[in-house]
């Protein structure tokens, strides 16, 4: 797909203006209001592609389309050279899980990249899932891996929809667990360490929210851990300590997340949520490390700082700046063995 659209991209460009027009599209009075702003769509009807009036603009449309291709001359010499450039093989960074190695592959000339794992280093591959064997334009990712390396939730989507099936495999068996999740749209996955149990966000009518579901019971005893309140323009997001004992959920508003709110609990302990940050209006990232949350801000920081709290005692007053701002714009931070890579 990508391919045919630079191809099309390049010589279209190359005709310019000696291209006759192309068939008319019809055009809708069809107006929408999202969030108090009025949005025309006159080609909302296209979305219908199995309508006989969509199929009919498509043939139309390709009848117009393909004498012009056709009729430029290199067309054989780009294609070849942009496979040349495209057709490479390509692997996401792993995820290191108790020795493990989880990551996704996709072959030079692989329609779409298989889930696997590798045990150790050197240890042999394992293709986990491959969509190339399912039917339809299916696609697969991983959502997230228990910290035994034993489970493995990963996505499947139909074509380039936003909503998606989750499923859950046992990695050293290959069977896939029961559990069913709805056909919806997730932010966010994290496996509880007792493996027992994984948090994750969806998208539901109100807006994201953040759920626990317990392995092997049915989605209808999934309980609301967070979000409650949020409108549908704040993204929730949560994590569980590697430890089990913390975890943290994180609200931010829109796609820039300049507007973050932090919340942690023991949830080893049995304690419940408590605001760690809020009304700063600031961006807000990290993780936990022991019994630390360690976060990346822009608060009264336009390059960025490091905080330390300690969620135990977590008020304001005894937050600590570990990294100074500086001249250079901190990106991105990662806990790492004891360490924070900046």
């Amino acid at each position: 797909m990508i391919l045919r659209n630079l191809i099309a991209f390049v010589l279209l460009a190359a005709l310019g203006s000696a291209a006759p027009k192309p068939p008319a599209t019809r055009r809708d009075n069809v107006a929408v209001t999202i969030h108090g702003a009025t949005i025309t769509d006159p080609y909302r009807w296209l979305e219908d592609q199995d309508s006989p009036e969509t199929r009919a603009w498509i043939k139309e449309q390709m009848a117009y389309t393909r004498p012009l291709l056709d009729a430029v001359s290199g067309r054989a010499a780009i294609a070849r050279r942009l496979e040349q450039l495209m057709k490479v093989e390509t692997v996401t960074v792993p995820q290191l899980k108790a020795g493990r190695y989880f990551y996704t592959r996709r072959a030079p000339r692989q329609d779409k990249a298989v889930i696997c794992m590798r045990a150790g280093g050197k240890g042999s591959e394992r293709i986990l899932v491959d969509p190339n064997k399912m039917p339809g334009a299916v696609s697969v990712s991983i959502a997230a891996v228990s910290e035994d390396g034993k489970l493995l939730a990963y996505r499947q989507r139909k074509g380039g929809e936003d909503e998606v099936t989750i499923h859950l495999l046992n990695v050293d068996s290959g069977a896939l667990l029961p559990d069913e999740f709805s056909y919806a749209p997730y932010h966010g996955f994290s496996i509880h360490p007792d493996g027992r149990s994984m948090y994750f966000s969806k998208i539901v009518k109100e807006g994201c929210r953040v759920f626990l579901h317990r392995f092997g019971q049915p989605a209808s005893t999934d309980r609301l851990v967070f979000g409650d309140g949020y409108d549908p323009t704040w993204f929730t997001s949560c994590d569980v300590s590697r430890d089990g004992r913390w975890l943290t959920c994180r609200a931010s508003r829109g796609s820039t997340g300049d507007d973050t709110e932090i919340f942690a609990a023991d949830v080893a302990g049995g304690g419940q949520l408590k605001p760690i940050v809020n009304g700063m209006k600031a961006r807000f990232s990290g993780g936990v490390g022991g019994d630390r949350l360690f976060l990346l801000t822009d608060w009264n920081a336009p390059n960025g700082r490091v905080l330390s709290i300690d969620l135990r005692h977590s008020e304001r007053v005894n937050w600590k700046e570990i990294i100074p701002e500086s001249g250079d714009a901190i990106l991105n931070t990662e806990l790492l063995g004891g360490h924070i890579a900046v």
